[in-house]
């Protein structure tokens, strides 16, 4: 998990999901009565709710979610919220899945938590639904990569690590879920018109940063992690650029949309960083 300083508020949405598993036996366990007592009551739970679902009705007619939102209110005095969450849906990133975090984070006591895995949003009904079954108010996100600087210099064409940034954005409402699956979308190559531009990314997505301003609303944006765009200039004691930087994303986000994200996950250079 990575942590942030920020602690945004606002109607986050709530999509359904599925959740199934057992990954909770211990080696050479198998089978229910292995799990935790209050596992075993997340599943009753799950089953009870699946049970009033009309399963011969189609999925646009059919109350797929029965489950009641965790209202907002949750976050009014929540001294924590994990903001910054990759599941094993970030390949070669996450490791935990979905069901594991919303468990972890249930039993250390969260009241929310955001999922934001690296460009795509494969999870995220998934997580929305497996949160709010657990009491947790689920915030839907996404850590993109993108290209550029936001001078106006062409971004589409960069190759090299060093021309890549992440920031991470939250959905504030349903519309800034929209902005996060078209924005998504984009980055896999939803426009690209030739096959070769589609295959390049497909296997590497990634976003100018010139897209960002027309799909800001219903956002709010992190500035990243140490592989952000301010926090490499930062570190590189381009302190001017940086600000320049973080000027354009208050112009593009608004300024209460916008937070300098600090991690310190015991990570090298992180807290010189964050100084």
């Amino acid at each position: 998990m990575r942590a942030t300083d920020s602690l945004p508020h606002g109607d986050f949405g709530d999509w359904p999901g599925s959740l199934s598993n057992d990954h909770f036996c211990g080696p050479g366990e198998h089978g229910p009565s292995h799990k935790p007592p209050r596992w075993q009551a997340f599943e009753a739970q799950r089953s009870e709710a699946e049970a009033q679902l009309d399963h011969d009705s189609p999925r646009s007619l059919s109350t797929r979610d029965v489950t009641d939102p965790v209202p907002i209110e949750v976050l009014d005095d929540a001294p924590y919220v994990e903001l910054h969450l990759h599941s094993n849906y970030s390949l070669l990133e996450g490791a935990s899945t979905i069901e594991e975090l919303v468990w972890t984070a249930s039993e250390q006591g969260h009241r929310a938590l955001a999922l934001s895995d690296h460009n795509g949003m494969y999870g995220s009904m998934e997580f929305a639904r497996a949160a709010k079954e657990a009491g947790l108010r689920p915030i839907t996100a996404l850590e993109l990569t993108i290209t550029g600087t936001g001078t106006g210099a062409a971004s589409e064409d960069a190759t090299s690590d060093d021309e890549r940034h992440h920031v991470t954005l939250l959905a504030q409402s349903r519309e800034g879920y929209k902005n996060l699956c078209r924005l998504s979308s984009l980055a896999f190559g939803l426009q690209q018109t030739s096959d070769e531009d589609k295959e390049s990314h497909r296997l590497d997505p990634r976003l100018p940063i010139e897209e960002l301003p027309a799909h800001a609303a219903g956002l709010i944006l992190l500035t990243g992690c140490r592989d952000g765009l301010v926090p490499r200039l930062v570190e590189a004691h381009r302190t001017a650029e940086a600000e320049a930087t973080l000027r354009h994303f208050i112009y593009w986000f608004g300024v209460d949309n916008v937070f300098v994200e600090l991690q310190d996950n015991l990570v090298f250079g992180d807290r010189p960083r964050n100084r």
